[in-house]
């Protein structure tokens, strides 16, 4: 049983901003994308998206106006908060909310309590979530003895919850080493072959619309976006819809994923995704196939030279391949499993020795 229950404290209505306000709402000085130069080490770059953190990149920091760390991100047209852990620049529309209070624990029971006090609001593209209307609004907090937020409840809260699932992903990690067990033999020096991608697969074209024709829903809305396999928003109508198990080629940047569930893909255009799909792919070998597609498409796809089409079709795949020489699927699943066991025991090693995961 949780010490920390939401039914076991008090709950009062606190105004957001303001002189009667508990947090200070600010503008943050927007930076276009443009302007900035990206690099793998640097500082976040968050901007109006619901996914990622808000993280769209990281950019080099150029003594830019930066939000301090240990805040709350919100962006005004997709009307999300996101808790932010070091310090950050920002995109357009975008605002910053700090306490002085407010820690990582904190920071995450907040960002559910803004969004709980938002919704239904009708708030996101159309109607902004601007600094102001947020300012003068009212969020649900817990209260101490003395009226005031306990912040001391909202910290142990979310420590209590991050332990739990902290153990439900142990648990989960050790039950998937149970069914990567394979045999050292099967990894053996493998021999290699090229294969034309019409030959293994069948290719499919996407058939959504733009984000803009649909609400908002659960069903994944995948485009040429290079994270987060692809998956930029999640949308409520399910038509359109693309199979699952297959692997998408973004015919412009050539970057590839595996896709395990039914999605709507963006269409209608030559930069629309292709999709590659054969009865032969599973979790490990869709991981492998996009390994060696990315080999061909990141070389080859461009904006003057699309990878779609015959392109696409004839272009070739180096390949393992068995004593007959046809595709070697099963050394395929068996090399993904066992870079999947390595990974997976380094999870696992890391959960063991860390309890909590503290503030940066």
């Amino acid at each position: 049983m949780y010490k920390y229950h939401l039914k076991d404290v008090e709950w009062k209505a606190f105004k957001v901003g303001g002189e009667e306000g508990v947090f200070n709402v600010s503008n943050s000085k927007p930076y276009h994308k443009s302007n900035l130069n990206t690099t793998q080490h640097g500082i976040p770059y968050i901007t109006r998206t619901s996914i990622n953190n808000g993280l769209e990149d990281i950019v080099i920091d150029n003594n830019y106006e930066k939000n301090k760390k240990n805040s709350i991100s919100l962006g005004a047209e997709n009307a999300d908060f996101f808790f932010q852990s070091i310090d950050y620049v920002t995109g357009n529309k975008m605002y910053h909310i700090s306490n002085e209070k407010i820690t990582r624990h904190i920071g995450l029971f907040l960002v559910q309590a803004f969004r709980q006090s938002i919704k239904n609001c009708g708030f996101g593209y159309g109607k902004g979530l601007t600094g102001t209307r947020f300012r003068n609004r009212y969020v649900m907090l817990p209260i101490d003895e003395k009226n005031n937020p306990n912040w001391h409840f909202m910290e142990e809260y979310i420590k209590e919850r991050e332990n739990e699932k902290r153990q439900e992903l142990k648990d989960y990690y050790k039950n998937r080493l149970l069914d990567l067990v394979i045999c050292p033999e099967v990894l053996t020096d493998v021999e290699w072959g090229e294969f034309r991608v019409k030959d293994l697969f069948e290719t499919k074209s996407v058939k959504g619309k733009t984000i803009k024709n649909y609400k908002s829903g659960t069903i994944p809305y995948v485009t040429t976006s290079s994270i987060n396999n692809g998956v930029s928003d999640f949308i409520d109508i399910p038509v359109d819809i693309s199979l699952k198990n297959c692997v998408s080629v973004d015919p412009i940047g050539g970057k590839t994923f595996h896709h395990e569930y039914e999605f709507v893909g963006r269409g209608g255009a030559g930069s629309a995704i292709n999709l590659l799909y054969s009865d032969k792919l599973n979790h490990e070998i869709g991981k492998f196939i996009c390994s060696a597609m990315e080999k061909t498409s990141l070389g080859k796809a461009s904006y003057a030279v699309a990878l779609n089409g015959d392109r696409l079709k004839n272009s070739k795949l180096l390949l393992p391949i068995d004593k007959e020489g046809n595709p070697n699927w099963t050394y395929m699943e068996n090399f993904i499993k066992n870079i999947e066991q390595k990974q997976i025991k380094n999870v696992l090693k890391y959960l063991d020795e860390y309890i909590y995961i503290y503030n940066v």
